[in-house]
């Protein structure tokens, strides 16, 4: 009697699972299939995919490889490239050019003097979007050159009335230039400007300073190197007063000898000033 309730209660199990689990077993997965779908797909509908393209500033790295070898380089394409980044919404929203690394390899150059732009973010983010970057950094290479210049010191605007420039040094006031041979050739002086519009008194200024060629114009190359970033700059301010010239004329004029008399002053630069007036003789 239990031996047949035991085969009666494994048949009803038996027939359980063939009924409510193996039976119609393709509809079901292919519900649990379109299910899966589904859920995906609300996904996507609140966090889609999207695609977002950034200009960053391309990161020249390993430029010893060429200064080894006594070469400079000069960028003439690439300093600037299109990155493309693809992924979650979310995350690509939230995304800057500033936290993109855009770097170029100078030790991978090509016969052709090019390299590839390899992209890469500087932040973790939650889900990793994909890089993608088709611009390639061309540079131009050239011998590495050298000269030493002096710095000179020029000023633009002018100062308080009642003032006037002194003298303006420049420290360093020597400069060893690096850069290419062709660029190096043109230099003539290295120049440092600085403004004294509306200055009284003597002051210290830091300067970029600027190489030029024979005809005053700036030379511009990313091959120039001047040592320093900046050239200190100490300039002296004079106090300036003009003074009125008394004029005595002594002695007996000729007969053929007419005199014509004009307002005559004097500005003295950096002295304690009186009202004193000059006495000028005139023979």
């Amino acid at each position: 009697m239990n031996m047949q309730q035991g085969n009666s209660g494994g048949e009803t199990k038996k027939d359980f699972i063939q009924k409510y689990v193996f039976n119609n077993i393709g509809i079901k997965l292919l519900a649990l299939f379109s299910a899966i779908v589904v859920w995906v797909a609300i996904v996507n509908i609140e966090d889609p995919y999207k695609e977002r393209t950034f200009n960053v500033e391309v990161e020249t790295i390993n430029e010893d490889a060429l200064s080894s070898v006594n070469k400079v380089y000069e960028i003439i394409e690439g300093s600037t490239a299109q990155v493309r980044v693809r992924g979650k919404k979310s995350v690509v929203d939230r995304l800057k050019a500033d936290d993109i690394r855009a770097t170029a390899d100078l030790s991978d150059l090509s016969a052709v003097n090019a390299v590839a732009i390899v992209p890469e973010l500087k932040k973790n983010v939650s889900d990793e979007p994909t890089l993608e970057c088709s611009t390639v950094l061309k540079v131009s290479l050239e011998d590495k050159a050298s000269k030493q210049i002096k710095v000179t010191v020029a000023t633009q605007g002018t100062p308080q009335n009642g003032y006037s420039v002194g003298e303006c040094m420049a420290s360093p006031n020597m400069l060893e230039v690096t850069g290419g041979k062709t660029v190096i050739d043109k230099i003539d002086s290295v120049r440092v400007t600085v403004n004294v519009s509306g200055v009284g008194e003597d002051f210290r200024k830091r300067v970029t300073p600027v190489a030029y060629d024979v005809d005053g114009k700036a030379i511009e190359s990313s091959t120039l190197d001047y040592g320093v970033k900046r050239v200190r700059v100490s300039v002296h301010v004079l106090r300036t007063k003009t003074i009125p010239v008394n004029i005595k004329i002594t002695g007996k004029r000729r007969q053929a000898m007419s005199l014509s008399m004009r307002n005559v002053s004097l500005r003295r630069f950096g002295w304690p000033v009186t009202e004193k007036s000059l006495p000028i003789s005139v023979r």
